[in-house]
């Protein structure tokens, strides 16, 4: 019986993160994209919220929150079967709503540090055509993929480190004259 349990909880965990990767690869129209920039304010309050105390209250889109938002998340995903927990009850799949807030949360950093904004992919041959990206001198990412990865885990160095990662391959693309005269460049 404790071998089936433990198959069946194995399978609705890989189910959901499945479904968590196919929203992150969701196509959108241009309403729904209009939605889903206009609905980052009170995701990230949600993330605040979920977060809480004074940690939550140090989510201000700053490079240091990232690292708070990093240890919040390390935390979660080290309890075994963490997205079962009591806490997360009415929030409908917590793996999509937090990737989803995370993925906000993201964003909220890098027009506050990087001055990028929201943009549908555009790339047809890409995972990300038609769905929320940003852009750091011409490097599109998409926050949803990344912080679906997050959230199994998959981002090593979390939040702190893909940040650092981008702006190493910002200053790689930027030739050097380029580099002299802007210190970021977000499209």
């Amino acid at each position: 019986v404790r071998r089936g349990q433990s198959l069946r909880r194995a399978l609705q965990v890989n189910a959901s993160v499945r479904r968590t990767r196919e929203v992150a690869q969701s196509r959108m129209n241009n309403d729904e994209f209009a939605h889903f920039v206009a609905d980052e304010g009170p995701a990230i309050e949600q993330l605040r919220h979920l977060v809480g105390g004074n940690a939550g209250k140090h989510l201000d889109g700053s490079s240091d929150s990232l690292g708070v938002l990093d240890t919040f998340v390390a935390n979660l995903i080290s309890t075994p079967e963490w997205e079962r927990s009591e806490l997360f009850e009415g929030l409908g799949d917590i793996r999509v709503w937090l990737a989803v807030r995370v993925a906000y949360y993201m964003g909220l950093y890098a027009r506050n540090e990087l001055g990028c904004e929201w943009f549908l992919g555009e790339d047809s041959e890409s995972d990300t055509h038609g769905t929320p990206v940003l852009a750091v001198d011409g490097i599109e990412f998409s926050p949803l993929l990344v912080s679906a990865a997050l959230l199994e885990g998959g981002v090593q160095a979390g939040l702190v480190g893909f940040f650092a990662d981008l702006e190493i391959e910002r200053i790689k693309e930027v030739p050097s004259n380029e580099r002299r005269r802007r210190t970021t460049g977000c499209n």
